[in-house]
């Protein structure tokens, strides 16, 4: 039987991005996925059909493009958006600052024009864990207060913001908050994963900006 619910992943080709796809087709749902594959490749989503036994489409479109994403919103009657497209390298976030802020903050508010201007309420936002900066403690909890000291998680954080008062502006709008640290392995399958260079590099900034004297031995 035909879904009724189409839901459109932004930023759908990367690691996360196919891994929610297999578990929204999964559960029945229709899946589109949109990325630029600036950071990603579409053989991951040729693997995910053979998981699931079912298909999904995708466009190479940009996030920055908002009459495209749009179009795709009205063309795909998308009912609701995964917005997991963003960059989170945090070494280079220090030496290209603006080029981050505009993919991650102005192209976010690009796509909630998009949405707006297609009527659809719904928007589930792939935050992250680094909003609560190194706490004290080893017990997390929301209640842990935010840290803009890292840049990535200053944009997460403007934009969580931004998409509160959206809510708080219009109550048909149905908007979550995912925060999460750096998700890792592989689906059970083998067939999609890390991009091993990705991840290497993902850790040495984070042990670099954490100013460790060594690198952990165990790998963590």
């Amino acid at each position: 039987m035909e879904s009724l619910e189409m839901i459109l992943l932004m930023g759908g080709a990367g690691y996360i991005g196919s891994h929610v796809a297999v578990a929204l087709l999964d559960a029945g749902l229709d899946v589109i996925a949109v990325d630029n594959l600036s950071n990603s490749n579409e053989a991951s989503l040729e693997r995910v059909q053979p998981i699931c036994g079912r298909s999904l489409a995708f466009r190479h479109a940009d996030i920055r493009d908002e009459e495209a994403i749009y179009q795709i919103l009205r063309a795909y009657e998308v009912t609701a958006v995964v917005h997991l497209a963003g960059l989170k390298a945090v070494g280079d976030s220090n030496v290209q600052p603006m080029t981050y802020y505009e993919n991650n903050v102005l192209r976010t508010m690009r796509l909630v024009s998009a949405m707006t201007s297609a009527g659809v309420d719904t928007l589930v936002f792939s935050s992250s864990a680094t909003v609560y900066g190194l706490p004290r403690t080893c017990h997390w909890t929301r209640s842990i207060p935010s840290d803009r000291k890292i840049r990535t998680a200053a944009q997460s954080i403007f934009i969580e913001e931004i998409l509160r008062d959206l809510h708080g502006s219009d109550d048909e709008r149905r908007i979550g908050i995912l925060r999460y640290f750096n998700p890792v392995g592989v689906h059970d399958s083998g067939l999609i994963g890390e991009d091993p260079y990705a991840f290497l590099t993902t850790r040495i900034e984070i042990w670099v900006s954490s100013q460790q004297t060594q690198l952990p031995a165990d790998g963590a």
